[in-house]
C-alpha cells in the first residue's frame, strides 16, 4: 500500500506515555506493516533490521509485546489488518467497476448498425418526409392552436437593506470620531475607510459610544501619550486607541479615573509638562496608580 489513513487523534491518545525511540520504532512499524501488507516477521532482531534500529532492540521489544500479537504469521495488528482489508475491498471494487466500463462501452460498439442496413433505413425516412410534407401543404388552411406561453416565475425581489441601522451605526461612528478630533486637536482629519472600519469593529465588539469617548479622554490624559516621553512624540491615533480590546479598556481605566487630571487640549509644537506623576502604567481596579 502507497497509502493509509492516520488518524492523529487516536495515535496520540495511545502513545503518549512512548518514549522516543518507542515512538520512533511504532511509526516505522507501521509503515513497514502497511507496506508488506501483512504481519511483521517473528524475530524482534529482524524487526530491528527492518526498520533501521538494530542499536535499540529493546525499544522495539517494549513496543512488539503492546501493540502486537504474535501467531503463527509473526508480528499482527489489528487496526492495520483493519485497514488492509478495507482498502483492498475498495481496490477490488474499482478494478470491477472499470472492468464493467470497458464491457459496456465493447457492447455498445457491437451494438452499431451495418452501413447498407444503415443507408436503407435513410431512404426510407427520406420517403417518410416527402409524405409528411405533402400532408402539411394539405393542413395549411387549417386553424392552428394558439400556444399558450409557460409562465416564468416572478424573481425575488431583493432584501431592502436595513436604512435605519447603517444610518445609526454611521452616526455612532461620527460621534466618535469627532470626539477625537475635538479632544485631541486634529481638527484638519478626515474620517477615511480605515478610521470608519477601526470605530465599527470595536463597536461590534460591544463597546458603546460612551466606551470608545471615555477611551479617547483616557489616552488624552496620559502625559506620555501626549508627548512627554523620551522621543518628545505624540501617540495619540485612533489606531492605537482603539487597537484591540486591552488597549480600549486600558484607556477607558484612566479616562474615567477621577485620580487622572485632565490636560489642556495640546497645541500644535509644544508640549505640556504639567504633573511629573507616570501614569503610563495605567490604573489599578480600586482606582490607584
Amino acid at each position: 500500500m502507497n497509502f493509509f489513513p492516520f488518524h492523529l487523534g487516536d495515535y496520540a491518545a495511545h502513545t503518549a506515555h512512548l518514549e522516543l525511540l518507542e515512538d520512533l520504532a511504532y511509526r516505522r512499524m507501521l509503515d513497514l506493516y502497511y507496506l508488506r501488507e501483512g504481519p511483521l516477521p517473528a524475530d524482534e532482531q529482524e524487526v530491528a533490521r527492518l526498520i533501521r534500529m538494530r542499536p535499540h532492540v529493546d525499544a522495539v521489544r517494549a513496543v512488539l509485546s503492546e501493540f502486537f500479537r504474535l501467531d503463527e504469521a509473526g508480528w499482527r495488528h489489528a487496526r492495520c489488518d483493519a485497514e488492509i482489508a478495507r482498502m483492498s475491498h475498495k481496490r477490488d471494487q474499482a478494478k470491477a467497476s472499470a472492468a464493467a466500463s470497458v464491457n459496456a462501452r465493447r457492447a455498445k460498439a457491437d451494438e452499431r448498425p451495418d452501413p447498407d442496413e444503415h443507408a436503407a433505413q435513410r431512404s426510407f425516412n427520406e420517403r417518410s418526409t416527402d409524405a409528411q410534407r405533402s400532408l402539411n401543404d394539405r393542413s395549411t388552411d387549417a386553424e392552428l392552436p394558439i400556444p399558450i406561453p409557460t409562465p416564468e416565475p416572478i424573481p425575488d425581489e431583493p432584501e431592502k437593506e436595513d436604512v435605519p441601522r447603517d444610518c445609526a451605526r454611521r452616526e455612532q461612528v461620527a460621534a466618535v470620531f469627532d470626539h477625537w478630533r475635538e479632544v485631541m486637536g486634529h481638527l484638519k482629519a478626515r474620517l477615511d475607510d480605515k478610521r470608519r472600519k477601526l470605530v465599527e469593529a470595536r463597536l461590534k465588539n460591544g463597546y458603546t459610544v460612551d466606551d470608545l469617548k471615555d477611551a479617547i479622554t483616557g489616552c488624552s490624559k496620559s502625559p506620555y501619550h501626549m508627548g512627554q516621553n523620551e522621543q518628545r512624540t505624540r501617540y495619540d491615533g485612533l489606531d492605537l486607541i482603539l487597537r484591540d480590546g486591552s488597549k480600549v479598556d486600558k484607556f477607558i481605566a484612566i479616562g474615567r479615573s477621577p485620580l487622572v487630571p485632565h490636560l489642556p487640549k495640546p497645541k500644535s509644537g509644544y508640549v505640556h509638562d504639567l504633573s511629573r506623576m507616570d501614569y503610563t502604567k495605567g490604573v489599578t481596579d480600586d482606582g490607584r496608580f
